[in-house]
């Protein structure tokens, strides 16, 4: 399983990057990151510009509560995007909420939601 939304710490491969209304631009595959150039990433680069994906560490993460919390409370947004992405047969997010989970997905940026959604 891959979380769509990992930390900067868990992350290998990058998802998409933000496209000039702020969504995140899927690429048709993932592309691969180098340990040294995620570290180069800041803060700033990962709430609006970069969507890094990686394994889903499930229990041990702060997200996890019978499944993904963050997941699963974004999916109730009701935001819709049509947009593909490269992992959905892997998502986390996806394989427990289904298309729901895809609405929302291209308006997430690591920790840009969270403040919003109290989160």
């Amino acid at each position: 399983m891959l979380c769509p939304s990992t930390d900067r710490s868990e992350s290998t491969h990058v998802l998409g990057l933000a496209d000039s209304e702020g969504r995140v631009r899927f690429l048709e595959k993932m592309l691969p990151i180098p340990r040294e150039a995620v570290d180069q990433l800041t803060d700033k680069d990962m709430r609006s510009r970069v969507r890094l994906t990686g394994p889903c560490i499930s229990f041990q993460c702060g997200y996890w509560k019978n499944g993904c919390s963050l997941g699963r409370r974004l999916s109730n947004l009701g935001k819709s995007d049509d947009r593909a992405c490269p992992i959905v047969s892997e998502c986390r997010w996806y394989q427990e909420n289904g298309n729901r989970a895809c609405g929302i997905c291209a308006f997430v940026f690591h920790d840009l939601l969270r403040e919003e959604l109290e989160l």
